[in-house]
C-alpha cells in the first residue's frame, strides 16, 4: 500500500508542487514529515508512532524528495555535477547512514535515552535539515540565474526538465529581453519546462524586434496548437524576414480553418510576391509528396524568370536563402547582372547565406563596383575558410586591379580565422603604402574580434618601424619644400603631404593596435588627433606605461609633439625640396609619387624634368596626368609656350583636392577622392549669374570652390552659401520639381 500511495503522490501531485510552490516547499516536504513522525512517536510511543513516521519517509523520499533534489542539480556544471553527485550518492549516504546508526547505539546504550525520546534528537537534526533546505532554495535561485545569464544549461544531457516555479519565472523574465540569444537560450529551456502559461508568454514574441525569435516563436505555438494568436500571425504574412513568413504561412496552413492544401493554393496565387514567395518556400521545405515540390518550384521559377517583375525577383531570391534547390540557385547568376539594384542585392545576400562555392568568383567581381561592394564584402566574409583560398589566389595576382585587391583584403578582416592571419602578414611589406594600410587595418580587426589569434609580432614591428621612418621623411619633407613659402601651391601641397602624414600616422596606430590590442590603440589615437586637447596628456601618459622599451623609443618622438609638431622637425644637413621629391618620384607609393610631380610643377624645379617626362608612362592614371600638367607648368616656365596654360581644365589630384575642401567630403582621404574625380565638372559664373533653374541639374550636387551664391525659392530668398559648402544636394530629394534659382553674388 505504501508503494501505492508513493506512486499516486508522484503522478498526480508531484508536478503540480513543483510548478505551483517550486523546490524549496518541495524540498521540505521529507524533514517536515519526518518531524510530524517523530511528534507522533514522542505523544505516542509503540506501533502506530513509529508507522506514522515511516509513511511520511516511504511516501517522500523516493517522490517528491527525490524528484526536487535532482532538480537542484539542474543550473551545476555538468562535469562538477557528475564528480559531486557520485560522492554524495554513495560515499556520503552510506557513511550517514552509519553515523546515524553509531548514535543511535551510543545515545540508547552508553547514554540509557529511551528510545521515544530519540525523537526530540531527531527534532533538533531536522530543524537544520530545514535551515540547511532554505539555504539550499536560494542557493539554487542564484545558480540558475547565473546559468541563464551564462547559458551553461544543458539540458540535452538532463534526464528531466525544468518543472520549478521559480525557475520557470525567471526563464519568463528572460523572454522579456531584447537580447535575441538569451530568449531564444530561455525559449530552449522552457521547451522542456512543465508550464501551463507557455502559450501566454508566447504571443508577446510574435512582435519581437528580433526575425529568429519571432520564428522560434511562432514554430512554439504551431506545436501547441493555439489558434487564437491567428490575428498576429495574419499580420506577419508581411513580415520583412522570410523566415517569418515561411512560417506564419505554415502556422496558417495548419491551424486555420481552411484545408492545408486549399489554403496554401490561396497563398501560392496571392497578388503580395513576398507572401508568394514565401509560400512556395514553405511548400518546398515542408511538402509531403514530390507534386507538391514541383508546385513550389514551379512558383518560383516563374518569380526568378521576372514574370511578376522587379519585385517578383527580389521575393524569390530572398526565398533561396533557404532553399537548397540545386535547379533554382542558378537563377542567381543571372540576377547578379540584373538591371534591378533591389534584385541585384538581394541576390548578392542569398548567395552570402547559401555559401555555394561556383559564386565566389562573381561576388569578387562585384566587389570592382561601388553600389555592390558592401554586400560583397559581406557575402564573401560569411563564406569563412570556404572562400580563403579564391581570395588568397586574387590577391596574389599582380594583374588584379588595386581596387580588389584592397577590397579582398578588407574581406579579409572580416574572417577571423588564423589563416586569414596567416595570409595577410605576406603582404605587411608591399610596396603599395594602400595595400599596407588595407591589411594592417584587417589585422588590427582581427586582434579586436576577441577571438585568439597568432600575429606576427615582428613583422608588424618591421612595418611599424617602417612607417615610423616614412612619418619622420614626410615631416621633413613637409618642413623643407614648404616653410617660408607663401601662396596657393605651397598651401596645396601643405595639405596634400600633411594629409599623408596623418594617413601614416594612423597606420602606426593601426600596427600598435595589432600588437598592443586594437580597442586601447584606437582610444589613444583618437585622444592625441581629436580636437579635444585636454584628453593628450593621458593617452601619452596611457602609450608611456603600455608600450614595450623598443616600441616606446621609436613612437612616443613623433607623437609627443603638437599636432602641428610635424612642421617643427628638425631638418637634418643636405636635405633639399629637390632631393625630397626626387625620393619621391622614385618610390612606390602611387599617390605620394603624383603628389612629388605636381610639386615639380608648382615649384617650377628643372633639375626634375627627366624624372617628370618619366612619369608620364606611369601604369597609373595619376601620375600620367600629374605629369602632363608639370610638363606644361615647366614649358610656361622656361618660356617655350606662348601664355599661360588654362586652368579650368583641372586634373584628378586638384579635383580631389577640391573636394576635400568642401563640407561634404572634408572626412574622406584626398586620395580616395581623386577616385570620383571624374565627376568632378568646374564651372565659373560671374556676378549676378545665374547657376540653376527649375527643372536643371536635378541630378548633380554644387559644391562651391570660391565665391558666394544666393538660394531663392518660389521668390523667397532661402540663404546664402560660401566656400566649401553644397547647393543644390536637397533637390536629389525632393518629391517632384522645386522652383529653385541660385544666384552668384560675385566670381564663383
Amino acid at each position: 500500500y505504501l508503494s501505492g500511495v508513493a506512486f499516486l503522490f508522484q503522478v498526480l501531485l508531484v508536478p503540480r508542487i513543483l510548478t505551483g510552490l517550486g523546490v524549496g516547499v518541495a524540498l521540505l516536504f521529507l524533514p517536515v514529515s519526518l518531524a510530524l513522525g517523530s511528534v507522533g512517536l514522542l505523544l505516542i510511543p509503540g506501533l502506530w508512532g513509529g508507522v506514522l513516521g515511516k509513511l511520511g519517509d516511504g511516501t517522500f523520499r523516493y517522490s517528491i524528495h527525490k524528484a526536487a533534489t535532482e532538480i537542484l542539480y539542474l543550473p551545476v556544471p555538468a562535469d562538477i555535477k557528475r564528480r559531486t553527485k557520485v560522492f554524495l550518492d554513495t560515499t556520503v549516504d552510506n557513511l550517514a547512514t552509519g553515523l546515524g546508526a553509531l548514535l543511535v547505539l551510543l545515545l540508547t546504550g552508553a547514554l540509557g535515552v529511551a528510545y521515544r525520546h530519540l525523537s526530540l534528537v531527531s527534532l533538533g537534526l531536522i530543524g537544520l535539515w530545514v535551515v540547511w533546505t532554505l539555504r539550499a532554495r536560494r542557493a539554487y535561485v542564484d545558480g540558475f540565474r547565473i546559468a541563464l545569464q551564462e547559458r551553461s544549461l544543458d539540458l540535452g544531457r538532463e534526464t528531466i526538465g525544468i518543472s520549478d516555479a521559480a525557475a520557470i519565472d525567471m526563464l519568463g523574465k528572460a523572454l522579456e529581453s531584447r537580447d535575441e540569444h538569451e530568449v531564444l537560450y530561455a525559449l530552449d529551456l522552457l521547451e522542456t519546462a512543465s508550464s501551463g502559461d507557455l502559450v501566454q508568454r508566447l504571443v508577446p514574441l510574435v512582435r519581437h524586434p528580433s526575425p529568429a525569435v519571432r520564428r522560434r516563436a511562432l514554430s512554439m505555438l504551431l506545436a501547441a496548437r493555439e489558434p487564437s494568436v491567428m490575428p498576429e500571425v495574419i499580420r506577419l504574412l508581411n513580415d520583412e524576414s522570410i523566415e517569418v513568413r515561411m512560417e506564419a504561412v505554415h502556422f496558417i496552413c495548419q491551424c486555420g480553418t481552411r484545408p492545408p492544401m486549399e489554403q496554401m493554393q490561396s497563398f501560392l496565387t496571392d497578388s503580395e510576391d513576398d507572401t508568394r514567395a514565401a509560400a512556395a518556400a514553405c511548400l518546398a521545405l515542408h511538402h509531403q509528396d514530390e507534386s507538391s515540390y514541383e508546385m513550389a518550384r514551379r512558383t518560383l521559377e516563374e518569380m526568378l524568370r521576372g514574370e511578376r517583375g522587379d519585385d517578383g525577383k527580389r521575393a524569390a531570391a530572398k526565398t533561396l536563402e533557404v532553399i537548397g534547390d540545386p535547379v533554382l540557385q542558378p537563377y542567381l547568376f543571372h540576377l547578379l547582372e540584373d538591371a534591378s539594384p533591389a534584385v541585384v542585392v538581394q541576390a548578392i545576400e542569398s548567395i552570402g547565406v547559401a555559401r555555394r562555392p561556383e559564386f565566389v568568383e562573381r561576388l569578387v567581381e562585384k566587389l570592382g563596383d561601388g553600389r555592390f561592394r558592401g554586400y560583397a564584402m559581406r557575402a564573401l566574409a560569411r563564406y569563412g575558410r570556404d572562400a580563403l583560398e579564391d581570395l588568397g589566389g586574387l590577391l596574389a595576382d599582380e594583374s588584379t586591379a588595386l581596387e580588389l585587391r584592397l577590397a579582398i583584403a578588407r574581406v579579409l578582416g572580416m574572417i577571423p580565422r588564423q589563416e586569414t592571419v596567416d595570409l595577410l602578414a605576406g603582404y605587411l611589406e608591399h610596396r603599395d603604402w594602400a595595400m599596407r594600410y588595407e591589411v594592417v587595418r584587417a589585422l588590427n580587426t582581427l586582434r579586436g574580434d576577441g577571438i585568439e589569434l597568432q600575429f606576427p609580432e615582428e613583422e608588424v614591428r618591421g612595418v611599424l618601424k617602417e612607417e615610423a621612418e616614412e612619418y619622420r621623411e614626410i615631416s621633413r619633407a613637409v618642413h623643407t619644400c614648404c616653410d617660408g613659402e607663401e601662396g596657393s601651391e605651397a598651401q596645396l601641397l601643405r595639405g596634400l603631404l600633411g594629409e599623408h602624414l596623418e594617413h601614416t600616422l594612423e597606420r602606426i596606430f593601426l600596427a600598435l593596435g595589432v600588437l598592443y590590442g586594437s580597442r586601447d590603440m584606437r582610444i589613444a589615437y583618437l585622444g592625441l588627433t581629436g580636437s579635444r586637447r585636454e584628453l593628450r596628456p593621458g593617452a601619452l601618459e596611457f602609450l608611456d606605461n603600455v608600450l614595450g622599451p623598443d616600441d616606446r623609443r621609436l613612437v612616443m618622438p613623433l607623437v609627443e609633439r603638437s599636432r602641428e609638431g610635424w612642421e617643427k622637425v628638425d631638418l637634418e644637413s643636405g636635405h633639399d625640396p629637390v632631393g625630397f621629391l626626387y625620393r619621391f618620384i622614385r618610390g612606390e607609393d602611387v599617390w605620394l609619387r603624383a603628389v612629388a610631380v605636381y610639386t615639380v610643377g608648382l615649384r617650377g624645379f628643372a633639375a626634375l624634368r627627366g624624372e617628370v617626362e618619366d612619369a608620364r608612362h606611369d601604369r597609373h592614371l595619376l601620375g600620367r596626368e600629374a605629369a602632363d600638367f608639370a610638363l606644361a607648368e615647366l614649358d610656361c616656365a622656361g618660356g617655350s609656350v606662348e601664355g599661360e596654360r588654362d586652368r579650368r581644365d583641372m586634373i584628378r589630384l586638384e579635383k580631389a583636392v577640391f573636394l576635400h575642401g568642401t563640407d561634404l567630403f572634408a572626412a574622406m582621404p584626398t586620395s580616395e577622392l581623386a577616385s570620383m574625380a571624374e565627376l568632378v565638372r568646374p564651372v565659373e559664373f560671374a556676378s549676378g549669374q545665374t547657376l540653376a533653374l527649375e527643372g536643371e541639374g536635378m541630378d548633380r550636387v554644387c559644391l562651391i570652390a570660391s565665391g558666394q551664391v544666393d538660394l531663392y525659392g518660389e521668390e523667397k530668398f532661402l540663404g546664402s552659401f560660401g566656400q566649401g559648402e553644397v547647393v543644390a544636394l536637397w533637390r536629389l530629394f525632393a518629391a517632384g520639381g522645386a522652383v529653385v534659382q541660385v544666384v552668384a553674388r560675385g566670381a564663383t
